[in-house]
């Protein structure tokens, strides 16, 4: 089945079939402007085209991706298989301190230790482009073993540790 790479940026704009080289200014070179529009995160998807219209494949993982210039970049591997799983990095051994983190509708605070350098970040962004997988040198958790803070919804917000 034909398959194109696609980044569909914060701004909702879909670029198809990003070189590397683009992918790279987007993560390294972006003003924090950039991140801060749309959905202030940026995802790798799969699409085909059917004539002028366009559509996500949802067989195939994806992944986004979020720069935060004070804690680097909160990454996102969303598998497909019979049982999918959402990755995220957790490196550390405590939930805290919290990040400020939204999605574009809401508000939610991250631990920090799911955020990596861009570095990092990078070779996970070319991990997925070369075969959809996850990078095996970063520490992947499954988003439902991680304790998330979501104020909208009547959780603390963890005031005093909030480094948004």
């Amino acid at each position: 089945m034909r398959r194109t790479l696609a980044l569909q940026p914060p701004s909702g704009k879909l670029v198809e079939r990003p070189s590397l080289d683009y992918l790279h200014d987007v993560l390294f070179k972006s003003p924090a402007a950039y991140w801060r529009t749309g959905s202030l995160s940026a995802e790798l998807v799969h699409i085909r085209r059917r004539g002028k219209r366009v559509e996500y494949r949802n067989d195939i993982a994806t992944l986004g991706f979020a720069y935060k210039p004070k804690h680097g970049v909160f990454l996102v591997h969303c598998d497909t298989n019979d049982d999918p799983v959402i990755a995220i990095p957790f490196a550390g051994r405590s939930f805290s301190p919290w990040v400020k983190h939204s999605d574009g509708q809401l508000d939610w605070y991250v631990p920090r230790g799911c955020f990596v350098s861009r570095s990092f970040a990078w070779a996970a962004i070319q991990e997925y482009c070369d075969n959809d997988g996850r990078l095996a040198t970063i520490p992947w958790m499954n988003k439902n073993d991680i304790e998330f803070k979501l104020p909208e919804i009547g959780d603390a917000v963890p005031r005093g540790e909030d480094r948004g």
